[in-house]
Protein backbone atom coordinates (compact mmCIF):
# COMPACT_ATOMS: atom_id res chain seq x y z
CA UNK A 1 0.00 0.00 0.00
CA UNK A 2 1.34 3.44 -0.89
CA UNK A 3 -0.23 6.64 0.47
CA UNK A 4 -0.07 9.76 -1.68
CA UNK A 5 -1.14 13.13 -0.24
CA UNK A 6 -1.43 16.23 -2.41
CA UNK A 7 -2.00 19.76 -1.15
CA UNK A 8 -3.27 22.72 -3.13
CA UNK A 9 -6.28 24.74 -4.25
CA UNK A 10 -7.18 22.96 -7.51
CA UNK A 11 -8.51 19.53 -6.62
CA UNK A 12 -8.57 18.05 -10.13
CA UNK A 13 -4.96 19.03 -10.81
CA UNK A 14 -3.90 17.82 -7.36
CA UNK A 15 -5.48 14.43 -7.92
CA UNK A 16 -4.08 14.12 -11.44
CA UNK A 17 -0.59 14.78 -10.08
CA UNK A 18 -1.14 12.04 -7.52
CA UNK A 19 -2.39 9.66 -10.24
CA UNK A 20 0.86 10.20 -12.17
CA UNK A 21 2.85 9.02 -9.14
CA UNK A 22 0.85 5.84 -8.61
CA UNK A 23 2.72 2.61 -9.28
CA UNK A 24 0.04 0.15 -8.12
CA UNK A 25 -2.93 -1.33 -10.00
CA UNK A 26 -5.72 0.20 -7.88
CA UNK A 27 -6.18 3.83 -6.82
CA UNK A 28 -8.42 4.44 -3.80
CA UNK A 29 -9.57 8.03 -3.19
CA UNK A 30 -10.36 8.94 0.42
CA UNK A 31 -10.81 12.18 2.33
CA UNK A 32 -8.47 12.78 5.25
CA UNK A 33 -11.23 12.30 7.84
CA UNK A 34 -12.60 9.03 6.42
CA UNK A 35 -12.78 6.02 8.74
CA UNK A 36 -12.69 2.72 6.82
CA UNK A 37 -13.90 -0.71 7.79
CA UNK A 38 -11.03 -3.09 8.55
CA UNK A 39 -11.52 -5.30 5.48
CA UNK A 40 -12.01 -2.45 2.97
CA UNK A 41 -8.93 -3.15 0.85
CA UNK A 42 -9.53 -6.90 0.74
CA UNK A 43 -13.17 -6.35 -0.19
CA UNK A 44 -12.28 -3.96 -3.02
CA UNK A 45 -9.66 -6.25 -4.56
CA UNK A 46 -12.19 -9.07 -4.96
CA UNK A 47 -14.23 -6.99 -7.41
CA UNK A 48 -11.24 -6.16 -9.59
CA UNK A 49 -10.80 -9.82 -10.49
CA UNK A 50 -13.45 -9.01 -13.11
CA UNK A 51 -11.46 -7.25 -15.86
CA UNK A 52 -14.57 -5.28 -16.93
CA UNK A 53 -14.69 -3.39 -13.63
CA UNK A 54 -13.22 0.12 -13.73
CA UNK A 55 -14.31 1.41 -10.32
CA UNK A 56 -15.64 0.27 -6.94
CA UNK A 57 -17.08 2.36 -4.14
CA UNK A 58 -19.63 2.62 -1.37
CA UNK A 59 -21.50 5.11 0.81
CA UNK A 60 -20.22 7.76 3.19
CA UNK A 61 -22.10 7.37 6.47
CA UNK A 62 -22.38 9.79 9.37
CA UNK A 63 -19.93 9.30 12.21
CA UNK A 64 -21.56 7.80 15.27
CA UNK A 65 -19.90 10.48 17.40
CA UNK A 66 -21.46 13.38 15.47
CA UNK A 67 -23.76 15.77 17.32
CA UNK A 68 -27.56 15.63 17.02
CA UNK A 69 -27.68 18.44 14.45
CA UNK A 70 -24.91 16.80 12.39
CA UNK A 71 -26.86 13.54 12.39
CA UNK A 72 -29.93 15.47 11.22
CA UNK A 73 -27.91 16.73 8.25
CA UNK A 74 -26.94 13.13 7.56
CA UNK A 75 -30.61 12.09 7.62
CA UNK A 76 -31.42 14.77 5.04
CA UNK A 77 -28.67 13.70 2.65
CA UNK A 78 -29.59 10.03 3.03
CA UNK A 79 -33.33 10.62 2.50
CA UNK A 80 -34.68 9.39 -0.83
CA UNK A 81 -37.22 12.24 -0.74
CA UNK A 82 -34.40 14.78 -0.56
CA UNK A 83 -31.75 13.28 -2.84
CA UNK A 84 -33.53 10.51 -4.78
CA UNK A 85 -31.17 7.78 -6.02
CA UNK A 86 -28.18 9.85 -4.88
CA UNK A 87 -29.19 9.03 -1.30
CA UNK A 88 -27.15 5.83 -1.84
CA UNK A 89 -24.06 7.99 -1.47
CA UNK A 90 -24.98 8.63 2.17
CA UNK A 91 -26.66 5.41 3.32
CA UNK A 92 -26.50 1.69 2.63
CA UNK A 93 -29.02 1.03 -0.15
CA UNK A 94 -29.85 -2.39 -1.60
CA UNK A 95 -27.26 -4.97 -2.58
CA UNK A 96 -24.03 -4.98 -4.55
CA UNK A 97 -24.85 -3.79 -8.07
CA UNK A 98 -23.60 -2.13 -11.22
CA UNK A 99 -23.63 1.60 -10.54
CA UNK A 100 -23.21 5.02 -12.10
CA UNK A 101 -22.23 8.48 -10.88
CA UNK A 102 -25.52 8.89 -8.99
CA UNK A 103 -24.55 6.07 -6.61
CA UNK A 104 -20.87 6.75 -5.93
CA UNK A 105 -19.00 9.47 -4.06
CA UNK A 106 -15.31 10.32 -4.44
CA UNK A 107 -14.46 10.32 -0.74
CA UNK A 108 -14.93 6.52 -0.90
CA UNK A 109 -14.16 5.48 -4.45
CA UNK A 110 -11.50 3.33 -6.10
CA UNK A 111 -10.48 3.02 -9.75
CA UNK A 112 -8.40 0.65 -11.81
CA UNK A 113 -5.22 2.68 -12.32
CA UNK A 114 -4.83 1.77 -15.99
CA UNK A 115 -8.37 2.97 -16.75
CA UNK A 116 -8.18 6.32 -14.95
CA UNK A 117 -4.84 6.99 -16.63
CA UNK A 118 -6.31 6.06 -20.01
CA UNK A 119 -9.05 8.66 -19.48
CA UNK A 120 -6.49 11.30 -18.43
CA UNK A 121 -7.86 11.55 -14.90
CA UNK A 122 -10.07 14.38 -13.73
CA UNK A 123 -11.13 17.23 -15.97
CA UNK A 124 -9.16 20.34 -14.86
CA UNK A 125 -12.07 22.53 -15.99
CA UNK A 126 -14.09 21.06 -13.11
CA UNK A 127 -12.31 21.38 -9.79
CA UNK A 128 -14.77 22.57 -7.15
CA UNK A 129 -17.03 19.51 -7.31
CA UNK A 130 -18.61 17.03 -9.73
CA UNK A 131 -15.26 16.31 -11.35
CA UNK A 132 -15.63 12.66 -10.33
CA UNK A 133 -19.16 12.53 -11.79
CA UNK A 134 -17.93 13.76 -15.15
CA UNK A 135 -15.10 11.21 -15.09
CA UNK A 136 -17.45 8.35 -14.23
CA UNK A 137 -19.78 9.38 -17.04
CA UNK A 138 -16.93 9.23 -19.54
CA UNK A 139 -15.80 5.84 -18.26
CA UNK A 140 -19.21 4.15 -18.27
CA UNK A 141 -20.05 5.47 -21.75
CA UNK A 142 -17.08 3.49 -23.05
CA UNK A 143 -18.52 0.26 -21.68
CA UNK A 144 -16.62 -0.02 -18.39
CA UNK A 145 -18.53 -1.04 -15.25
CA UNK A 146 -18.68 0.60 -11.83
CA UNK A 147 -19.69 -1.28 -8.69
CA UNK A 148 -21.61 0.00 -5.67
CA UNK A 149 -21.17 -2.07 -2.49
CA UNK A 150 -23.39 -0.83 0.38
CA UNK A 151 -21.18 -2.61 2.90
CA UNK A 152 -18.02 -0.93 1.63
CA UNK A 153 -18.80 2.14 3.70
CA UNK A 154 -16.74 4.79 5.40
CA UNK A 155 -17.76 7.17 8.17
CA UNK A 156 -17.22 10.93 8.02
CA UNK A 157 -18.37 13.88 10.08
CA UNK A 158 -21.11 16.17 8.72
CA UNK A 159 -21.20 19.97 8.67
CA UNK A 160 -21.33 21.48 12.16
CA UNK A 161 -24.07 24.10 11.71
CA UNK A 162 -27.02 25.00 9.49
CA UNK A 163 -25.13 27.75 7.63
CA UNK A 164 -22.34 25.40 6.58
CA UNK A 165 -24.88 22.75 5.61
CA UNK A 166 -26.80 25.22 3.41
CA UNK A 167 -23.51 26.22 1.77
CA UNK A 168 -22.83 22.53 1.11
CA UNK A 169 -26.20 22.07 -0.62
CA UNK A 170 -25.79 25.28 -2.63
CA UNK A 171 -22.38 24.08 -3.78
CA UNK A 172 -23.81 20.72 -4.89
CA UNK A 173 -26.30 22.57 -7.09
CA UNK A 174 -23.72 24.99 -8.48
CA UNK A 175 -21.18 22.36 -9.50
CA UNK A 176 -23.88 20.19 -11.07
CA UNK A 177 -24.81 23.10 -13.34
CA UNK A 178 -21.13 23.67 -14.17
CA UNK A 179 -20.87 19.98 -15.07
CA UNK A 180 -23.81 20.15 -17.48
CA UNK A 181 -22.66 23.42 -19.03
CA UNK A 182 -19.32 21.83 -19.79
CA UNK A 183 -20.82 18.55 -21.05
CA UNK A 184 -24.49 19.12 -21.99
CA UNK A 185 -24.80 15.52 -23.20
CA UNK A 186 -24.68 14.36 -19.57
CA UNK A 187 -27.81 16.33 -18.61
CA UNK A 188 -30.65 14.39 -16.96
CA UNK A 189 -34.11 15.88 -16.19
CA UNK A 190 -33.98 14.25 -12.75
CA UNK A 191 -31.57 16.92 -11.52
CA UNK A 192 -34.17 19.63 -12.12
CA UNK A 193 -36.57 18.11 -9.59
CA UNK A 194 -35.16 19.95 -6.50
CA UNK A 195 -35.27 23.28 -8.34
CA UNK A 196 -38.84 22.70 -9.54
CA UNK A 197 -39.90 21.71 -6.03
CA UNK A 198 -38.33 24.89 -4.63
CA UNK A 199 -40.16 26.98 -7.24
CA UNK A 200 -43.38 25.24 -6.24
CA UNK A 201 -42.86 26.05 -2.56
CA UNK A 202 -42.10 29.70 -3.30
CA UNK A 203 -45.17 29.95 -5.54
CA UNK A 204 -47.37 28.92 -2.61
CA UNK A 205 -46.53 32.23 -0.96
CA UNK A 206 -48.28 34.08 -3.77
CA UNK A 207 -51.36 31.92 -4.06
CA UNK A 208 -54.43 33.46 -2.42
CA UNK A 209 -57.49 31.61 -1.38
Amino acid sequence: IEIIITIGRHRSIQRNKAIEKVTGEIIYFLDDDAILREDAFKRILEYYKDKKIAGVGGPSLTKETDTFIQKCFGYVLSSYFATQRMSAKFRKVGKVRTANERDLILCNLSFRASVIKEFKGFNPNLHSGNEENELMNRITRKGWKLIYDPELFIRRTNRKNIIDFCKQLAKYGKVRIEHFLYRPSFFEPLFLVPLLFLIYLVSLLFIHK
